[in-house]
């Protein structure tokens, strides 16, 4: 997908998905996507409309993108670059120009980065690389997060387990630290409010861009 110019945005139902959620947000980065939290389904439509506008408006400067990750490629006779160099040349770049774009908020934040470990993912090609080290490097639960982590399954396994109907004797539960009363008070009564900002193209953004390019151009040096 990512080869044919397909960005792929993976929206995640938590808590649900959290035991899992960092191989998804690698899946998406490897397009030059995003992974979305959703905590209620109307709030789907936002997701979908606001990442479309989102992608669109970076669509217009891959063309300057495009430029800066070829001539590196050529330049090193390969993919294997400095995508962080190349990535604060393409934001240095971005800013010299007052480049500007939609960008897909959640509750007036901007969308969380993928974890180091989300990004290592990213590099590997194999599931069962994934596979045999998610278990042992996959981060803890964020505070406040309830789920059941397989022992020693890895990955793959889990997923069967679950979507052969759920939790074996041999899950563990795993409980964060409960949360404060006040925000207690107000989880469940609202849902989440995704919107577009418009704002400079951000490094987040850049390393993306970055990442959408060198997948695009990968069959020309590879």
């Amino acid at each position: 997908m990512a080869q044919k110019g397909i960005t792929l945005y993976t929206v995640g139902c938590e808590p649900s998905i959290t035991p899992y959620k960092e191989f998804f947000t690698a899946i998406a980065y490897i397009t030059g996507g995003q992974y979305v939290p959703l905590t209620g389904a109307k709030s789907l439509t936002q997701i979908i409309i606001g990442g479309a506008q989102e992608e669109m408006s970076l669509e217009k400067w891959m063309e300057d993108v495009n430029k800066e990750v070829t001539a590196e490629m050529e330049a090193k006779g390969g993919i294997d670059i400095d995508e962080e160099a190349v990535t604060s040349k393409v934001q240095a770049l971005f800013k010299s120009k007052g480049a500007r774009s939609k960008q897909l908020h959640q509750n007036k934040t901007q969308l969380a980065a993928p974890s180091s470990f989300a990004y290592k993912m990213s590099g590997m090609s194999k599931l069962s690389d994934i596979n045999a080290i998610y278990d042992k490097e996959a981060p803890a639960p964020a505070p406040g997060a309830f789920m059941k982590k397989a022992k020693k399954k890895g990955l793959l396994n889990s997923m069967r387990s679950r979507s052969k109907g759920g939790d074996s004797e041999d899950d563990d539960e795993v409980c964060a630290p409960p949360l404060p009363m006040a925000s207690m008070s107000t989880f469940g009564d609202c849902e989440d409010v995704y919107e577009v900002e418009d704002g400079e193209i951000h490094m987040e953004q850049a390393r993306r861009m970055v990442q959408k390019s060198k997948m695009r151009n990968m069959s020309k040096y590879s």
